[in-house]
């Protein structure tokens, strides 16, 4: 099937990468945790040991001071024009949401929320639900509506973005599409209502692409989750497909 203008500008989006092949060897955990939380660490050393925190695992005792660390650095530099810091915020959202407790996803809502003066990048919030999808792919929750202030948030994301004239520009479709992903996968009680916003939209390229998108998702939760949770947990991608990829083939 050939792909749309709009389906392209999603499948194109470049990852943030990590220059890994410029990081310095012999870093410890314990040593990127100190520089991460020195009061004296330039800005150079704290996104270098932010990019280093991202490729070494750390031990399960010092995860949560990571976390802490990291979430300051994301709320610190998300509106930074500087490129190394943009780089470098991306990285530790990846690695905050891969070592954050699925029950605690709800504190991404903080970075997400702007701030009085500056809205949140559009690129800080594809890399947040994009994380998001991947996080509850591995770890779905068991429990409805879980994590509702997070999904308040995905909910304006999407509000905001599904629109005709936003989506096949680059970052948009992308963000909408995971935001909508990560509502169905925390099964919120914004799904009916999100359902029915992607019915009236006029972007019939989009709902394809959700629909592909969706039956991967259920054929990795099928391998992920214990039979009897399968239903459950597949609940809210159930419903959008029977509710919109009939229609839209």
């Amino acid at each position: 099937m050939p792909t749309t203008h709009g389906e392209r500008a999603i499948a194109t989006h470049p990852r943030i990468s990590v220059p890994i092949g410029e990081l310095p060897d012999g870093e410890s955990p314990a040593q990127i945790l100190r520089l991460l939380g020195g009061s004296e660490t330039s800005e150079a050393d704290r996104r270098q040991a932010v990019l280093l925190a991202e490729v070494l695992d750390f031990e399960a005792s010092d995860r949560s001071a990571l976390c802490t660390f990291l979430r300051r650095f994301v709320l610190q530099n998300r509106n930074s024009n500087v490129t190394q810091d943009l780089v470098a915020v991306g990285a530790a959202i990846r690695k905050l949401v891969a070592y954050l407790p699925t029950e605690e996803l709800g504190t991404l809502n903080e970075i997400l929320t702007p701030s009085p003066r500056m809205a949140i990048p559009l690129e800080i919030e594809l890399e947040v639900v994009k994380t998001v999808v991947r996080k509850l792919t591995w770890h779905p929750p068991l429990h409805h509506d879980s994590e509702p202030e997070l999904a308040d948030k995905l909910m304006d994301i999407v509000s905001t973005y599904l629109n005709p004239r936003l989506l096949p520009r680059e970052k948009y479709g992308a963000t909408t599409l995971n935001a909508v992903l990560s509502l169905l996968l925390l099964r919120s009680h914004h799904v009916p209502g999100m359902i029915a916003q992607v019915e009236t939209v006029s972007a019939n390229w989009f709902t394809q692409l959700a629909c592909r998108r969706i039956d991967r998702l259920l054929n990795e939760l099928r391998c992920q989750v214990p039979e009897e949770a399968y239903p459950v947990v597949t609940g809210a991608l159930v419903e959008f497909t029977t509710r919109l990829c009939h229609v839209s083939g």
